[in-house]
């Protein structure tokens, strides 16, 4: 597995993650449902556009393009991937937390996090709730 950092391009706060392109493009049309991108951010040739005036039919064309299945069946594919991806969502300096992160008791880190995402998150757009949303229903499904 070939797991990279990826920003996530969006009108609001800085935020990231991590994952393949496949899974973190799921997750980034799950969170944004179009309005958001999506790019690598040390291989500038990963990068996910904006669907913001598209339908899900031009979504489903550049998921073909990109990995050979259509939206949904992607999803299907990396399901379990893009729970891993929709959890590892971050805010701010994704370097600092991780290092912070690395530091903490497993007991202690869903605090940690949540701290974290009230520090750093400047919008009342809560992408890092909606991501924890979208884990949740689909590790239940």
């Amino acid at each position: 597995m070939n797991k990279k950092t990826f920003e996530i391009i969006n009108p609001s706060d800085e935020c990231y993650l991590i994952g393949e392109f496949a899974p973190v493009s799921v997750a980034t049309i799950l969170l944004g449902r179009g309005a958001y991108g999506a790019e690598c951010i040390d291989n500038e040739e990963l990068k996910m556009p904006l669907f913001l005036l598209a339908d899900m039919d031009d979504v489903d064309k550049w998921f073909v393009g990109q990995f050979g299945t259509n939206f949904d069946d992607t999803l299907q594919q990396y399901k379990a991937d893009v729970v891993d991806v929709l959890e590892s969502f971050v805010y701010g300096d994704i370097g600092n937390y991780q290092l912070a992160l690395a530091h903490i008791p497993d007991e202690g880190k869903a605090d940690f996090r949540g701290a974290w995402r009230d520090k750093y998150r400047s919008s009342m757009n809560n992408i890092g709730a909606n991501a924890d949303w979208w884990a949740k229903k689909l590790r239940e499904e």
